[in-house]
């Protein structure tokens, strides 16, 4: 005889408080639980609970709202009301493996991790300086917010409390973060999930910058962040002379993070807004700029140009390179490209489309490191029992029927629709070798040349060839930033191979009704592809 006494909760408790827990039960009234810093955990025999925080002066908060310990997997929130502060912390609950007990996780929903080799000091946007948090390399540590939602930063060398501008840190999100201090800046990422809300500090790596902008005109760019609304005043003005590049931080991380930039320093600024993601365009020079390219405020000459490519990133440097030919540049109209060079965000202006256009291609095109290709006719696989030596079921992928593909630009084969694609197949294995006419269209069919088959219609003529799907078709693409998925499946079809079987086919892929058919081209049954690119080192 085997008796198991088991709780129906534990609860673990990793906030640094004096916890205390309650549920009020029909049968036996309001039941109170006290759990110490000092416990590791305690046994709770309830699926519902309220809970409070006991401070260390004996003080207690107020309850928070009651919520369920029932469902295995769920993770969430709740508050306990000091004062004028709200103590946030999460919830998570698993099951043990001794599979009837549930363990109640209880942490702080609010934590910081400083990842870089540096003493960093966080401050509460609003409070006082004596309520500076300090964290040392490689420590995570609990933080209780008092009232506000936005923090600042400060690296401390020297005894200095110079503090970054605020951030918010209740959203995903990642962002650099300038410091007044011999390092220049660090990189921070906010994970939100249901029950944490995680603040890494991280050292600065190639990409953290949110861009870098390459002048390679002939004229000089100004450019600033965009406000909350415009005209923003309050936004510095920055200026990159021709043939600079400029790494550019956020001036505020509250406003909106776009650029607003133009190819003009004078009193009545137009400015092109822009969204830091991939993208290209063109606008016009303004006759008054073109006129005055003599001026050294705004001309230098090609050389310092060339040599101000020196200070991009690779990508750059090799799409000028390749542009040999230095004498197409249009005067009056400016290109922009945003692109991802590795892990760093780019932002090129240029008089040149053919310099605009190679490091567009670069971007666009990269040359895949991994690139894996599967194709398999056909695949099929039996379900036997062993025991009995009897086959239970059969699972086939088949190749498609016969399709038949016309040409397109290029070297794009595009399949006809089924009814066309059904005529013509007929035709086919009748053997026929001339010229016939589809009915009931306008189309004709050149089978003389059976060889090089041909479509003839009122707009000309195309080449048709006969072919068909694999069953089973994967392919995994890897580069430097690019990670892309496909997969295809042309026909499932699976069998009940037990004898007199009521249903002897279970799942058939089964053809389009005629009605359909003229104006539908073949396709697999699962036909899909996954495209994830790596932006800005995110």
């Amino acid at each position: 005889l085997h008796i198991f006494i088991y709780s129906t909760c534990i609860i673990v408790n990793k906030t640094g408080f004096h916890l205390e827990y309650s549920n009020k039960h029909f049968w036996s009234g309001r039941k109170t639980f006290e759990h110490p810093i000092s416990q590791r955990y305690i046994l709770f025999p309830f699926d519902e609970v309220s809970v409070r925080v006991i401070n260390k002066d004996e003080s207690k908060t107020e309850w928070s709202d009651k919520f369920s310990l029932s469902t295995i997997g769920s993770e969430g929130v709740f508050s306990c009301k000091d004062g004028h502060r709200e103590l946030k912390m999460g919830v998570k609950v698993r099951l043990s493996k001794f599979s009837l007990t549930k363990i109640i996780t209880v942490s702080p929903f609010y934590m910081m991790y400083n990842k870089t080799k540096d003493i960093i000091s966080v401050l509460e946007y609003g409070q006082s300086i004596n309520d500076v948090i300090n964290l040392e390399p490689d420590q995570m540590i609990s933080f209780w917010p008092v009232e506000s939602d936005m923090l600042t930063v400060d690296i401390n060398y020297d005894n200095s409390s110079t503090f970054s501008m605020p951030f918010k840190y209740t959203r995903n999100r990642n962002l650099f973060l300038k410091l007044a201090s011999e390092i220049p800046g660090i990189s921070i990422h906010v994970q939100v999930t249901g029950s944490a809300n995680l603040i890494t500090f991280n050292p600065y790596y190639e990409g953290a910058v949110p861009v870098l902008i390459v002048n390679m005109m002939e004229y000089s760019v100004v450019y600033r962040q965009s406000g909350k609304e415009e005209p923003d005043e309050s936004m510095p003005i920055h200026v990159l002379y021709s043939g600079e590049s400029q790494m550019y931080s956020w001036d505020s991380h509250i406003a909106a993070p776009q650029i607003m930039w133009a190819i003009s320093h004078t009193s009545d600024i137009q400015y092109n807004k822009l969204k830091l993601k991939d993208g290209h365009g063109n606008v016009t020079i303004p006759p008054e700029l073109r006129s005055d390219k003599g001026d050294s405020t705004h001309h230098v000459s090609r050389f310092s140009i060339k040599r101000g490519v020196q200070g991009a990133t690779g990508l750059v440097k090799k799409a000028a390179s390749r542009h040999k030919n230095q004498g197409k540049e249009n005067d009056d109209q400016c290109y922009w490209v945003s692109f991802t060079d590795g892990f760093q965000r780019v932002l090129l202006f240029t008089c040149d489309s053919e310099l605009a256009q190679h490091a567009r291609n670069g971007s666009e095109h990269e040359r895949a490191t991994i690139d894996v290709s599967l194709s398999l006719k056909a695949v099929g696989l039996s379900l036997v029992n062993d025991r009995k030596g009897l086959e239970v079921s059969y699972i086939g992928l088949p190749q498609s029927e016969v399709i038949w593909e016309e040409h397109r630009k290029g070297k794009h084969w595009k399949p006809v629709e089924l009814l066309l694609g059904n005529t013509l197949d007929q035709l086919y294995i009748q053997g026929a070798n001339e010229v016939v006419e589809i009915p009931g269209s306008d189309l004709s069919v050149d089978f003389t040349n059976r060889k090089k088959i041909m479509l003839v219609s009122t707009s000309g003529k195309r080449k048709l060839r006969r072919n068909y799907f694999d069953g089973f078709c994967a392919e995994v693409s890897l580069s430097q930033n690019l990670t892309s998925v496909s997969l295809k499946i042309s026909k499932l079809q699976i069998d009940n191979q037990i004898p007199f079987s009521v249903n002897p086919t279970i799942f058939y892929c089964y053809p389009p009704p005629p009605s359909v058919a003229s104006s539908v081209v073949p396709k697999p049954f699962i036909e899909g592809s996954m495209i994830l690119r790596n932006n800005d080192g995110a």
